[in-house]
């Protein structure tokens, strides 16, 4: 069944506490990470920046920070492996060209000139790429039934709203916190991170994430990240694949994820996260709008926050 695809604006990643156990086939770490240095918004062709992008997606939020010396932006619209490349100024060189990434398009900077004035003046830029990021809906959504909407709420994303009523630091080793006047809401959510470079002709990648994360309302008018540890524990199948209107499809060709890829996850103290599950890199002509992830994910997510209530004990059971 196909599903209705709708650009969204996109929410936080934050670290926690990590006692990660990681079940799943795959899901570990391999020889394709490559050597991790702070410089790394250097790459000599695209090639090598996908490579570190598929790398990245292995690492988690913790070890991204320590390789990369970048706190993750809390409200970047970008994957953790994406902004890990990005660093703090949205820029990296290809070669000898300079690439700058702002609302989603990337343009080519002309090193020659002064680069500052340059991005103030961005309609005078050569937009080289672009990067979308779209939330998946899921089964039931009011999404699915609309091929537009304005979205003022994560309508998309199974979420489950509620008040704090204590918290247990240090991994539960510390201080009771106690209850919370304000909202926190649990959210599990299935998007997709598209890069573009060049034209339509130019290179497609595609990447199905899936995000668990928390966030907190402090003042009745934002939701905003958190840093609570969570128990969490992840137990999904999933059998999506890329596919176009007339019937094609398109394999995996960087996890190589079998059919179906059950992850197996389970922490006792964590924070947001985010697992790739499935990718595409296409050279050549392609239809973004006629190009979609056909979803098949099902299973149970589990979220509590370390030392409250039982009652704020999230089973969800999501399929997207």
């Amino acid at each position: 069944m196909r599903k209705i695809i709708l650009i969204y604006v996109f929410a936080s990643f934050l670290i926690g506490c990590s006692n990660d156990q990681i079940e799943s086939e795959n899901f570990v770490k391999s020889d394709r990470i490559l050597e991790l240095t702070k410089a790394d918004q250097k790459f000599d062709s695209w090639d090598d920046f996908y490579k570190r992008y598929y790398a990245n997606s292995e690492l988690n939020l913790q070890e991204l920070e320590t390789a990369f010396g970048y706190a993750i932006d809390t409200e970047s619209p970008f994957s953790p492996a994406l902004q890990a490349i990005l660093g703090s100024d949205n820029q990296f060189l290809i070669g000898d060209k300079s690439f700058w990434v702002s609302d989603g398009v990337i343009y080519e900077l002309d090193l020659n000139k002064d680069l500052l004035s340059q991005k103030q003046n961005k309609d005078e830029l050569i937009a080289f790429g672009q990067i979308n990021v779209e939330s998946i809906p899921y089964e039931g959504s009011r999404s699915q039934t609309k091929s537009q909407m304005s979205i003022t709420g994560e309508i998309d994303h199974y979420i489950w709203e509620f008040y704090r009523e204590d918290y247990i630091d240090d991994c539960g080793n510390g201080v009771h916190k106690g209850p919370k006047s304000k909202k926190f809401k649990f959210v599990n959510e299935l998007y997709s991170e598209h890069i573009r470079t060049g034209s339509v002709y130019g290179v497609h990648n595609y990447a199905l994430w899936l995000r668990v994360k928390l966030e907190y309302n402090p003042r009745n008018n934002r939701w905003t990240g958190t840093t609570e540890g969570r128990e969490i524990e992840i137990s999904i199948s999933d059998n999506s694949i890329l596919r176009n209107n007339w019937g094609g499809t398109y394999p995996d060709t960087y996890t190589n994820h079998p059919y179906p890829y059950v992850l197996n996850w389970s922490s006792d103290c964590s924070s947001n996260q985010n697992f790739l599950l499935r990718t595409h890199t296409h050279a050549g002509p392609l239809i973004e709008s006629e190009t979609y992830w056909d979803t098949s994910c099902y299973g149970t997510i589990t979220q509590k926050i370390i030392g409250d209530s039982s009652s704020n004990k999230w089973i969800n059971n999501v399929s997207w």
